[in-house]
């Protein structure tokens, strides 16, 4: 599966418009998003009635899926990006060249 410049920039800048989207939209509720996050981890910590050997199973647990997440990432296959090259066009002498989105 061959990758023209111009596609993989239809997937490339848009993918990076919604990073930043997302990266603007966390950075300006980050008090609300951290301190709900600490408030859930001091709740999670401190209950009297969950035992050592609960919390250990649930980190394994979240760990697992981690993992696993990772794993299934890796194992997506790669496309081959292979750049065109420029050469002229034989009907066209006045070296215009072809490179690119026009295909």
């Amino acid at each position: 599966m061959e990758i023209s410049s111009c596609n993989l920039a239809l997937i490339v800048i848009p993918g990076a418009i919604l990073s930043i989207a997302l990266l603007g939209f966390i950075l300006s509720r980050r008090e609300e998003i951290f301190s709900s996050l600490k408030d859930r981890w001091n709740n999670f910590i401190h209950r009297s009635d969950k035992t050592l050997v609960y919390k250990f199973t649930y980190v394994v647990v979240v760990l697992v899926i981690l993992g696993a997440i990772f794993i299934g990432v890796r194992s997506i296959p790669k496309p081959e990006i292979s750049v065109y090259q420029c050469e002229p066009q034989e009907e066209n002498t006045t070296a215009f060249f072809d490179c690119g989105c026009g295909d």
